[in-house]
């Protein structure tokens, strides 16, 4: 447990122990994470299990005031097995940086993160990940300071979050895709490991992790759409509905962005775009998650896409979503073919001995958004 005082006592860092879990939660809606549209990343009524999603070792850091022991801020680490070159590694996440408005300054933040560091074993990977939304620009100028104390954060590309309607309408599918069953477990494994390891930072599936109730909460087998080559598994792709324990929730907009919504949400609506909703509001939403397609193959990753835009109509669900980084072969794809929202990221590795590597070794980065 990491607990330690500031040299002037007005401040004191600690460990989120179980009592601390329903001041996680209200944190997360009172600070939602801003930019054009603000978002608010909830998770009710546990935040432990969405913790439990993003990793098997997961540590949240709570900034403290000394005086009433309000929160002034805090963040997470997680840790989970990713591909990195190829090879399965010990990833750290760094994710729910959050500040309590007006709450934060620069050595609260620089002590928050010395806190974080702590957290590091020495069988994980020397660098974290972690990702920040591309027009918070607070965040963004504050995190690229490269101030002391603080570790250095490497822009490595942009990550492209996808919101998707679903449509109930029944389009031509080129390939025969089914709603996998339990005897398909072992193909989609395979099928995710032969796929995923040609990326970085991918994260590496095996049938326990699939199967576990923690790691994979509310995601059966039966939540697969499949593909088959010769009666092998050649492309997949899961729905992912975590509604029950993570929400993301539209708690409003820029003032720009605002006053203009009325008229772009005309625009979108002649242009057959998903149009802004009223904030605040929550997202109905499942993640299109565990995706593997063959050779990067345009149609196959089409036609799953198709066929889970009906199944997650004919399930109540109103939006899908998926991420994909910039570099990816399958981007543009995406991007040209289904209407969709874009909610745009920069990806970063984050040293915290200020080395600068070449860490990505010209492979491309590709992130599991419904963990982050």
């Amino acid at each position: 447990m990491i607990r330690q005082a500031a040299s002037n006592q007005s401040f004191y860092i600690k460990s989120a122990e179980s009592e601390d879990e329903a001041v996680i939660r209200k944190l997360l809606r009172d600070a939602p994470m801003q930019g054009a549209v603000h978002v608010s990343l909830q998770r009710e009524p546990d935040a432990n299990l969405a913790a439990a999603v993003e990793g098997r070792k997961h540590h949240t850091i709570l900034v403290k005031n000394s005086d009433d022991e309000h929160v002034l801020g805090m963040g997470s680490r997680s840790v989970r097995p990713l591909y990195v070159d190829g090879e399965v590694r010990s990833v750290g996440y760094l994710g729910q940086l959050r500040v309590n408005p007006g709450r934060m300054g620069v050595r609260r933040l620089v002590a928050g993160y010395s806190a974080i560091a702590q957290t590091h074993s020495s069988d994980e990977l020397a660098y974290d990940i972690t990702s920040i939304i591309e027009d918070n620009t607070m965040a963004v100028r504050m995190l690229e300071r490269g101030l002391s104390g603080m570790p250095h954060y490497r822009r490595l590309t942009r990550l492209t979050t996808f919101l998707i309607p679903v449509s109930s309408r029944i389009v031509h599918i080129q390939n025969d895709v089914h709603i996998a069953g339990a005897d398909d477990l072992g193909g989609i494994v395979s099928c995710l490991q032969e796929y995923l390891s040609r990326y970085q930072f991918s994260p590496d599936w095996d049938e326990q992790t699939i199967q576990d109730g923690s790691c994979c909460n509310n995601l059966s087998v039966n939540d697969f759409l499949i593909i088959r080559d010769r009666g092998k598994i050649s492309s997949c792709l899961a729905i992912w509905d975590q509604k029950v324990f993570k929400q993301v929730i539209i708690d409003g907009y820029s003032r720009s962005l605002s006053i203009v919504r009325p008229l772009l949400n005309l625009l979108l609506s002649v242009l057959r775009k998903p149009q802004l909703p009223k904030a605040p509001c929550e997202l109905n939403m499942a993640y299109l998650s565990h995706m593997a397609i063959r050779d990067d193959k345009p149609e196959e990753f089409i036609d799953l896409i198709r066929m889970a835009r009906q199944v997650a109509f004919k399930r109540g669900i109103d939006y899908l979503v998926i991420g994909l980084t910039c570099a990816h072969p399958l981007h543009k794809i995406m991007s040209s073919t289904f209407p969709s929202y874009e909610y745009v990221s920069n990806l970063y590795s984050v040293h915290w001995d200020r080395s600068n590597p070449d860490v990505l070794n010209g492979r491309i980065p590709h992130v599991e958004v419904a963990v982050l």
